[in-house]
């Protein structure tokens, strides 16, 4: 194109255009970021909230653990048994909740 006029106009297009192009890309990183933070945070806080709830079935753990040996104490097989397997119950609910919070903290370091 010989049109100094017309090579001008389309070199300022093209600039325009890459400079949109930048802006977008630029908009969509910290729109990325943003939502990377948010999902980190809520991560953190459910992950807090399964640790309270291990903690609290933890302390329920050692106070069955207590009663129990009172229980055995005076002879009380009955409630020793009763005692064994809400025990037992409790054993099982904090096995698995750790293994969720292991699954949910491996799946958290594979996506960031």
């Amino acid at each position: 194109m010989k049109n100094k006029k017309i090579v001008t106009r389309l070199a300022e297009a093209g600039y325009k255009q890459k400079e949109k192009i930048e802006w977008t890309r630029q908009k969509a990183l910290e729109t990325i970021n943003y939502v990377m933070d948010l999902n980190r945070k809520d991560l953190e806080r459910i992950d807090d909230a399964c640790q309270t709830e291990i903690d609290l079935y933890e302390v329920k753990l050692s106070e069955k653990g207590r009663q129990m040996a009172k229980a055995g104490a005076e002879g009380n097989t009955r409630l020793t048994i009763q005692l064994a397997k809400e025990m037992q119950e409790i054993t099982d609910t904090i096995a698995k909740l750790k293994k969720q919070k292991r699954a949910n903290t491996t799946n958290i370091h594979r996506n960031i």
